[in-house]
């Protein structure tokens, strides 16, 4: 699980989902990653929690998926995903 920040946004056709472009820190000479989510609180330039492929969250082991015909690389998190407390529905940013 780490930082990403948002590198673009673009809404999925016919679908309420966004599919995001993150820099995790994979380094220049790779490509940025690709996440699929419903959440509404994401913007291009925010930093956002995302669980890469491998990844343990709530119990479940993070995989490579297609969600709404596109390929998604991870997940975005949202605070009670994480354990947190008093955060609400949404990408913890």
């Amino acid at each position: 699980v780490v930082v990403a920040e948002v590198l673009s946004l673009d809404a999925v056709a016919g679908k309420k989902l966004w599919t995001v472009t993150l820099n995790a820190g994979q380094g220049a000479d790779k490509d940025p990653i690709t996440v699929v989510t419903n959440a509404s609180n994401v913007a291009v330039g925010a930093r956002v929690v995302v669980a890469l492929e491998g990844a343990e969250v709530g119990g479940e082991t993070v995989k490579r998926a297609t969600v709404g015909g596109v390929m998604s690389e991870g997940m975005l998190c949202d605070a009670p995903m994480l354990g947190w407390k008093g955060g609400g529905a949404g990408a913890a940013a």
